[in-house]
């Protein structure tokens, strides 16, 4: 078996590749926007094509490169039947199984964080007929579990059914994979590490030290941080209700973009803090690019829909941000300063 975990640093994201040499197949579970070339060549790098693309659930922090990466690829994009998606997609349900070559993944259903969330229970047969690790989405994290208040009133409950029924029954020595990490508004207190086991979390991931369901709800409903205002607008675009759309930014010079901050349209300033204050366009919003969280912190700053100017260091650090921006689903980005602020003197 070929196990690849692919971080986004940025944003905590997890996403995953697991294939079968022998097979030559691949398949990608929950894929960012922003990777997509990365899983292509990690892919091609290890002789696999990817054959199945696999969501644990509808994602609420970032967009999914489901749409994408199917289209460069003509795999198809696997779901809960619960996540009423509108595009093309095949549906999966509790007990359902896939195999790539010697690799088996059973889907076991997890609703809890979302309703449609699904856990990935992988075997490698080669070496045994037993689980060898589990890829939990946002369902269990390290030290930590999803937060159900994005699943509705009854998702507290159904994740202490879900935890119960399909991960604690697990044997100690089965490893956890999970779609976050640390830095992620999917859940609170999660460990900066990347994976886990069973047993571990058992015995030290302080949401699963509750014998009783109420103290359990009590405990992961409490003191939640507020929804970011990008979610409704995030899950809409994963659902496929609201269009994706390609940022094409284009060079603006000074006297354009003058005019156009007049009518309205915002510029995104990512120099750092000092260089901003030596010199900056009047009303500009300035995010570093290299700051925690960039993407989501500027999401939560400009409002829905208003046309976005960035102003940059160099070439770089536009590319890098317009992709960024496009993983938290802000596309409206029209433009950059081309000549930066030596114009604008």
């Amino acid at each position: 078996m070929i196990f690849q975990q692919v971080l986004n640093e940025e944003s905590g994201c997890l996403s995953y590749l697991i294939g079968c040499s022998e097979a030559g197949r691949a398949l990608i579970v929950d894929p960012g926007r922003d990777r997509v070339h990365e899983y292509l060549r990690l892919a091609a790098k290890k002789g696999l094509t990817i054959s199945h693309i696999v969501e644990t659930h509808t994602h609420a922090d970032h967009i999914s490169g489901n749409r994408d990466l199917a289209e460069l690829t003509r795999a198809p994009i696997l779901v809960h039947r619960a996540a009423g998606v509108a595009f093309e997609h095949s549906e999966v349900s509790d007990g359902d199984e896939l195999r790539i070559g010697s690799v088996r993944v059973q889907i076991a259903h997890t609703p809890g964080h979302t309703s449609d969330s699904i856990c990935l229970l992988v075997t490698d047969l080669s070496r045994g007929d037993i689980p060898w690790f589990v890829l939990t989405g946002d369902m269990l994290f390290v030290g930590s579990v999803g937060r159900p208040d994005l699943g509705g009133a009854q998702a507290a409950q159904d994740a202490w059914e879900s935890l119960h029924r399909v991960l604690l029954p697990l044997d100690d020595s089965v490893e956890v994979y999970p779609a976050h990490g640390a830095g992620s508004a999917c859940g609170r207190a999660m460990s900066a590490k990347s994976g886990s086991t069973i047993g571990f979390e058992r015995r030290f991931n302080p949401a699963l030290q509750f014998k009783e369901r109420g103290a359990f709800v009590d405990f992961i409903m409490r003191d939640l941080p507020p929804k970011p205002p990008s979610f409704e607008k995030i899950v809409g675009k994963n659902r496929g209700l609201v269009p994706l759309m390609a940022a094409k930014p284009r060079p603006y010079a000074a006297r354009e973009a003058r005019e156009a901050v007049q009518r309205g349209e915002i510029v995104v300033d990512l120099r750092d803090p000092a260089t901003y204050g030596e010199m900056h366009v009047a009303g500009a919003i300035n995010v570093w690019i290299e700051s925690p969280q960039f993407a989501e912190r500027v999401a939560g700053m400009v409002p829905a829909g208003v046309p976005l100017l960035l102003l940059a260091q160099g070439p770089s650090d536009l590319e890098r941000a317009v992709q960024a921006l496009a993983r938290v689903g802000v596309d409206e980005v029209v433009g950059f300063l081309q000549w930066g602020m030596i114009e604008w003197r």
